[in-house]
Order: structure tokens, then C-alpha cells, then sequence
């Protein structure tokens, strides 16, 4: 936790002094300030942890609260850590609220691991109702991090892109990707590098059509094309330096996509003062008709489902 209470006064972990007295804001229970060079300054529960804001804090945790937090100070942004935005009391303290240019607040949560698809949802619906756009942010693992190396630049249209094709999300970050058509961000622990990327269901090509016979051969002349459950097609954008970081923000209707029910509210996304949404989006349209015209279907390029709600300013 970045956040702790003493003499009824909430204290940010950063610029606390080592006194007794820290409580948690939540559950109540005693508190003791960390502070380190190598560790971002946190307060920790006394064992046993039973308090549901401890559970599944990690030090990366720690390090992209803190991060996006400082990043949007430096700006002169209002930004808070462990904030509630919700009024239901049985819902966590967002990881970090800011405020939005045109008026409003919008939830920055940070990927656990331990998250259900079923956890992701009832707390995205919860910030829904109370009209909070909520972003979901992913932490680069090793696994991504081997492929984000091996990855292969991008077309002429987006020279900084990655590709990482048929790539395998938990399942959490595939319901993300969807609540914000396509969009996704991860933060790297390790480098404090920033990616932003889109994802596509990855397909295979599935019972071909082959023509010929035992003795001269066969040859594939088509077939059927099926999606990948639990893979996607994920190009990755930057590094993007944190000071460049806006958030933008939407409403989206209810959907049900690849087997996840999608609430209807608003959301929100990552973007930079140079428009680097934008351009991803351009670069998504031709993909989605260079891939439609590969699967037999010419020109059939999904539309811009964005344009169902205005982005704020």
C-alpha cells in the first residue's frame, strides 16, 4: 500500500516519516512504513494479512502506482493513489484516480495476477454505474518481455510497432482488450518502459480443401479459417515515455465477444499529445482489410467502433 492513515489524516508512503501510529484506511489494522533505495516506499501489514487491499501487492505493483502517479504530477495533473472512487463500500480503492481535463475521474487499475475474468467484470460494472471510465494496465512478465525482444518491426505505417503474432493473454487482458476495442497498455517493472498496443483473436487455418490423389500428391486449393481462444495477434507500440501520457475516454454499448459478456459505460485508454491512438488506428484498418482479404473476404475492414462515443478532449 502507498496509502495509510494516522491521526486521522491519509499519509502517502513517499513522504512519511518511520512513527507508529499508521493504520489502514480499509481494515484498520496496524501498519509499518518500508522505505529503501532499491524498493519503492510502501506501507505493509503486520502478518497475518487478511486485509483485501494487501493481497496480490507486489513490489511492481507498487512501482506502476507510483510511476503513472509521479508522471502525471510532474504535469500539474491531479492524481491520487488508492483512492476511492466507488461509494460501495464491498468495492477495493482504485489504484489510481485522475482527473480528467473536461471534469470527471477516471480509474487506473493495475493487472493482478490472480484476477478472475469474472472479478474483472464486477469491478468494471461497479465503476460503470458511478460513471468512471476505468483503464486496465498490464505488467510486463518474462514471457512477454522474451517476445517484446524478439518481436519484428512494424509496416511503413507504424515503423515502431511490434508484432507479436499468435500471442498467448490470460484471460483478463483479453476481456480488457475487448471492453476497449482492441486497445491495450502494459508497463515493463524491469526497463519503466510503457507499451500501448492493439489486439486481434488470432486465426489458423483449419480443414483445408486439398485436391489430387495418393500417387501425384495433394494440394491445399482452400479452406476454413477459425479463431484462437486464447491467443491474439497483438501489436505492440512504443516505448512511450510517461510524460507523454493523456487518457482518453468513451462510452461503449454491451456486447458479448469471444465468449465474455462486455458491460455497457465508460471507458478509457492511453493516448499521447502527438496522437499516437490515431495513427494505430490507421494502421489497424488496413490490417483488418489486408487480413479480411486473406480470409476471403475483400474489403470487409471492421469499422471504427470508437465513433460510438465522442473521445474527451
Amino acid at each position: 500500500m502507498l496509502v495509510a492513515e494516522r491521526d486521522g489524516l491519509l499519509i502517502d508512503a513517499a513522504a512519511a516519516r518511520r512513527h507508529d501510529g499508521f493504520v489502514c484506511p480499509e481494515c484498520g489494522r496496524a501498519l509499518i512504513l518500508r522505505r529503501g533505495d532499491l524498493k519503492v516506499s510502501h506501507f505493509a501489514h503486520l502478518p497475518p494479512v487478511e486485509c483485501r487491499e494487501a493481497r496480490g501487492e507486489t513490489e511492481a505493483h507498487h512501482w506502476a502506482k507510483a510511476a503513472l502517479r509521479d508522471a502525471f504530477l510532474e504535469r500539474r495533473m491531479e492524481a491520487e493513489v488508492e483512492r476511492r472512487l466507488v461509494g460501495d463500500p464491498a468495492e477495493r480503492r482504485t489504484d489510481l484516480a485522475l482527473a480528467l481535463p473536461g471534469g470527471g475521474m477516471v480509474a487506473i487499475e493495475i493487472q493482478r495476477s490472480d484476477l478472475t475474468v469474472a472479478e474483472l467484470r464486477t469491478r468494471t460494472a461497479s465503476y460503470m454505474r458511478a460513471s468512471v471510465p476505468v483503464l486496465w494496465v498490464g505488467l510486463v512478465d518474462a514471457a512477454l518481455a522474451e517476445r517484446i525482444a524478439a518481436g519484428r518491426p512494424g509496416a511503413g505505417q507504424s515503423p515502431e510497432g511490434l508484432f507479436l503474432d499468435r500471442l498467448p493473454l490470460p484471460a483478463w487482458a483479453r476481456f480488457a482488450g475487448r471492453l476497449a476495442f482492441g486497445r491495450g497498455a502494459w508497463l515493463d517493472p524491469a526497463t519503466g518502459a510503457l507499451w500501448i498496443g492493439r489486439q486481434e483473436v488470432a486465426r489458423q487455418f483449419a480443414a483445408p480443401f486439398r485436391r489430387g490423389d495418393p500417387e501425384t500428391g495433394f494440394q491445399d486449393v482452400g479452406g476454413r479459417w477459425s479463431s484462437m481462444k486464447t491467443r491474439v495477434d497483438l501489436r505492440l507500440h512504443g516505448p512511450v515515455p510517461l510524460r507523454d501520457l493523456i487518457v482518453r475516454a468513451s462510452r461503449r454499448r454491451a456486447a458479448r465477444i469471444g465468449g465474455m459478456d462486455l458491460p455497457a459505460g465508460p471507458i478509457a485508454w492511453f493516448d499521447t499529445e502527438d496522437g499516437l491512438d490515431g495513427r494505430i488506428e490507421a494502421f489497424t484498418r488496413g490490417y483488418r482489410a489486408a487480413r479480411a482479404a486473406v480470409l476471403g473476404r475483400p474489403g470487409a475492414a471492421a469499422p471504427d467502433r470508437t465513433r460510438a462515443g465522442r473521445p474527451a478532449p
